[in-house]
């Protein structure tokens, strides 16, 4: 099911789908594994997440608190679903404040920040993104890992900025990339 949300193949996907779907009415997993792919078929706009919302991502927590490294899978998930504009409310934030305050990461220098920023919004004078500095800017700011690799902070802002430059389908594309890298 992964791999066809991957390639937003929904059709395929909805077999999948509905095989696991008809599995849970006997199978207690089966409904556990379909509850955990709803926030990556919301991500990759599957009709079968159409009544899921961020709302129910108290209850993906629930399922998923107890598993290794979930903390740092969760923090990315939030991250992605903020910068599509999905909205993440508090409780799940607060959730992941367990743990360290504090973690060490490989960070774009403010300069970067500043020129993505510049580059993906309209300018006063009425001209457009700046698209090819924008999608530049946002691949260096990646680093070399790309989007399965990044920090859900440096993701989040590339997000916004390609989203802000119209580029809402690459967004999402770089979004579903790190989401299965990571896991979810």
């Amino acid at each position: 099911v992964r791999a066809f949300l991957f390639l937003a193949d929904h059709e395929s996907a909805d077999v999948w789908f509905g095989l696991l779907s008809s599995s849970a009415m006997f199978d207690r997993q089966a409904g556990l594994d379909l509850k955990a792919l709803m926030p990556l078929a919301r991500l990759s706009d599957s009709p079968q997440a159409a009544g899921w919302s961020s709302d129910d991502l108290d209850g993906w927590w629930n399922l998923n608190k107890d598993r290794e490294e979930i903390r740092d899978r969760a923090s990315l998930l939030f991250s992605i679903f903020d910068a599509i504009g999905e909205d993440v409310p508090d409780v799940s934030w607060e959730a992941l404040i367990e743990g360290p305050a504090r973690t060490i990461v490989a960070m774009p220098h403010p300069a970067l920040w500043y020129r993505l920023e510049s580059a993906s919004r309209t300018g006063s004078q009425g001209e457009g993104p700046r698209l090819g500095e924008t999608v530049l800017l946002s691949l260096i700011a990646l680093g070399e890992g790309g989007p399965g690799e990044a920090d859900p902070v440096v993701l989040r802002r590339v997000l916004k900025s390609l989203i802000a430059a119209g580029l809402e389908a690459e967004s999402r594309a770089l979004a579903m990339e790190a989401a299965v890298a990571a896991g979810l």
